[in-house]
Order: structure tokens, then C-alpha cells, then sequence
């Protein structure tokens, strides 16, 4: 894996997400305060697979974040027809590309509808597990386990917590640390 000049490594977390990623399919979820590196490390993971995979032709991936991803959804509703259908399958299939980073994962619209848009997502891709269709998949959250609950409902953290590694990064924030304030 690569890493960004001046990115603070954790031996151990690197380690781990290593022996995670050697695999043909992982799901990984990070969580942990704005600021602590979900980005960075989802994109560096990210990357990293996009690299040993980029001379396979039928390797299909996509980064995005959840507002990008629900926006999209927004976007397919406002079509007609066949270009309406392809659309929002399109939409509710982004986690079953080969290589998922979906970023910011509750920073979308705050509204029952989208909640429902991630929740039909999210059993998509349990349904595609269960069948043996497994893909590689980063997903970053400010959310803990319990907001994820909330927000998205009990089946779908349920579901979340049988096929994903949940790595809770406890860092401060690397903005706030870099904080410039001026009194007066």
C-alpha cells in the first residue's frame, strides 16, 4: 500500500487491514470521529486494489460518496422509461462492483427516504453475499454502530455485522490538531 507523505501509520491497524485485504473479496467498515482518517485510509485500501486489478478488463469499481451515491438515486427518479429502470438499478446495485469505497456513509440527506434507499443498497448486497457473489467494499462512517441503527435500521446493522470488519478508529482529529485561532 501507498501512503501519503506525512501520514501517521498504525503498524498494528496496517497489519490488519493487510491480512484483510489479501483476499478476493473483504467488506470493510470504518468508523470514528470526523477527522480521525476513515477517508484517507479507505482511499490508500482503495487504491491499493484498484492497482493489482487495473489490467482486468471486466473489473468493475467505484468511489463515491453517500450523498453522490443517493443524489444519483434522486436523478434516476427523474427519468422516463427504460433510461429511468437502467438508472436506478444502476443506483441500488453500486455495492455490488467489484470495488466499493463509499464514502461518508450518513452524511447524505437525513430523510426516510434515504434511509430506505441505502437500507433496499445494503440487502442488495447481503442478498449478492449470501449467493456467493462477493466483491471488495470500504465504507466510511461517522456513525457508530448504534447511530447506524438508528438511522438505517436494526436489519440493516444486523446484516452489516455479519459480513463486515468494523475497524473503529479512535484518533483526534488531524484538522483540529492544525487548528489556527486567533483570539481578540
Amino acid at each position: 500500500m501507498n501512503f501519503p507523505d506525512g501520514y501517521v501509520k498504525n503498524d498494528k491497524l496496517i497489519t490488519y487491514i493487510e491480512k484483510l485485504v489479501s483476499g478476493d473479496s473483504f467488506a470493510i467498515l470504518l468508523t470514528g470521529k470526523p477527522g480521525c482518517g476513515k477517508t484517507v485510509l479507505g482511499s490508500i485500501i482503495f487504491d491499493h486494489i484498484l492497482a493489482s486489478n487495473r489490467e482486468n478488463g471486466r473489473f468493475s469499481y467505484i468511489s463515491a460518496s453517500a450523498d453522490r451515491m443517493y443524489q444519483d438515486y434522486l436523478n434516476a427518479l427523474n427519468l422516463v422509461g427504460k433510461e429511468r429502470s437502467d438508472a436506478i438499478a444502476k443506483a441500488e446495485s453500486y455495492l455490488l462492483y467489484d470495488l466499493v469505497l463509499l464514502d461518508d456513509l450518513g452524511c447524505e440527506m437525513d430523510t426516510a427516504a434515504s434511509a430506505n434507499y441505502f437500507a433496499r443498497v445494503f440487502s442488495m448486497q447481503y442478498e449478492a453475499w449470501k449467493d456467493g457473489k462477493r466483491n471488495r467494499v470500504i465504507i466510511t462512517t461517522n456513525l457508530n454502530i448504534e447511530g447506524i441503527a438508528s438511522v438505517y435500521g436494526s436489519r440493516v446493522m444486523d446484516r452489516i455485522a455479519e459480513f463486515y470488519h468494523v475497524i473503529t478508529l479512535t484518533n483526534d482529529s488531524w484538522r483540529m490538531k492544525n487548528l489556527k485561532q486567533v483570539r481578540f
